[in-house]
């Protein structure tokens, strides 16, 4: 199979306020642009119970930080200072799954280190500070592991904990990066599968999911780390026929805490996707 996954875009506005004299001043950072993946996807059944997948990915794109440092009384000068990051390289990851039973199952997967080229340009109001930069960025390994079970015949369950050692597998020219910390994030959800007829209600076409999650951002803020956790709800949706399907997910999360990380941020995300599968290779019957 094929496969296009494009990332988000957010942006984070954090207000200071020094103590004592002192002229306050809002930090915005603003992220613009896309990173995407372009994979390869290749599986095999070993028998009916196990099944292995190997996916070859290429990552691509451009990224756009905006610093801008405003101050909220006359007499002195606003600073934005534009960070312009383009990267390309190639991934390979390994994928697992296990059916115990008709009402359980579980899934791993490995993703090994890649290293990627980083194309770093710095420009202030007025001026580029420096040329083209090109580095070696080298991304940590990823591990994941889940488990999946049927409630009833239209409820199922699922729980999955991911897992990346950025603290000593995030690096740049070889070194290790400042600011980092290992991440995890552990999941739980539920989703209600359409009924598999014709000539039903749309409602019974549609797949319903709900869940919670709490998890480590592989950032540091005042040296501490910062925790995440919220609630996400989607719903999947069949186009033309029942394997072409159009997902749509809201995600809700609260992230950091003020008195250890001197910050904290809400935000949502909003997710969009199309899969579509087609039956390949198969022999016609005489």
């Amino acid at each position: 199979g094929f496969g296009l996954t494009p990332l988000n875009v957010n942006e984070v506005k954090v207000l200071i306020k020094p103590l004592g004299s002192g002229n306050a001043s809002e930090q915005r950072l603003t992220t613009r642009g896309t990173i995407s993946e372009a994979s390869v996807v290749l599986s095999y059944a070993i028998n009916h119970d196990l099944a292995i997948s190997g996916i070859v990915d290429y990552r691509f794109g451009r990224l756009e930080d905006q610093l801008q440092i405003l101050y909220t009384r006359d007499g002195f000068g606003d600073i934005k200072l534009n960070t312009d990051y383009r990267m390309y390289g190639t991934g390979i990851s390994l994928h697992a799954f296990y059916q115990f039973n008709e009402n359980y199952r579980a899934g791993l997967k490995v993703k090994f280190p890649s290293s990627h080229t980083l194309v770093t340009k710095f420009e202030s109001i007025n001026t580029v500070i420096e040329a083209d930069q090109h580095r070696k960025m080298d991304t940590p390994m990823e591990l994941a592991g889940g488990l999946g079970f049927n409630i009833s015949e239209r409820w199922h369950g699922g729980v999955d904990i991911n897992f990346q050692n950025w603290k000593k597998g995030y690096k740049i020219d070889g070194n290790t990066v400042a600011g980092f910390t290992d991440s995890f994030r552990l999941a739980a959800g539920f989703e209600k599968s359409p009924v598999n007829r014709r000539f039903i209600p749309f409602a019974d076409k549609l797949t319903y999911r709900t869940g919670l999650f709490f998890g480590k951002y592989n950032r540091l803020a005042n040296g501490n780390p910062v925790y995440e956790y919220g609630i996400s709800f989607g719903l999947g949706m069949p186009i033309l026929n029942i394997n072409n399907r159009l997902d749509l997910a809201l995600e809700l999360g609260l992230r950091g805490n003020e008195s250890s990380n001197l910050y904290s941020e809400k935000y949502m995300r909003f997710h969009v996707s199309i899969s579509a599968s087609e039956l390949w290779f198969v022999r016609e019957e005489e």
